[in-house]
């Protein structure tokens, strides 16, 4: 099954063997202007990011019934009504963090904190 990336990062390599297909270079560019708020908006102006992301992961021609979702929460449920409109299963990464310490000769310690995907939550 193909699962359409419609985050701003690009998928990972575990994600990418689950399925998961990242957008060309110029969709996602338009896609991660949609998915960054600078600015506090009113309804009908989020509303309408949502339907014009569900229009360009159409627009992407890529066959797809899934997509990864993430981003602001207070947008995340705007996009999943899109999504289901245009009958794409909006999906959440599920990506426990594993926190690593390294310990230095001098005392210090380095905390590095990765993230593994380990699958998908569907909305």
């Amino acid at each position: 099954m193909k699962i359409l990336n419609l985050t701003q990062h690009l998928a990972t390599d575990e994600q990418k063997a689950e399925g998961v297909v990242d957008l060309p270079t110029d969709l996602r560019l338009e896609l991660c202007k949609l998915l960054t708020f600078d600015t506090l908006e009113e309804t009908k102006d989020v509303l309408k990011r949502s339907l014009d992301i569900a229009r360009l992961a159409k627009k992407s021609n890529i066959a797809a019934h899934a997509a990864m979702i993430g981003g602001a929460p207070f947008f995340m449920s705007f996009l999943e009504n899109a999504l289901k409109q245009t009958g794409i299963q909006p999906l959440y990464a599920f990506t426990p963090r594993e926190v690593i310490k390294t310990h230095n000769e001098n005392g210090t310690v380095i905390k590095q904190v990765v993230f593994k995907h380990k699958g998908f939550i569907q909305a």
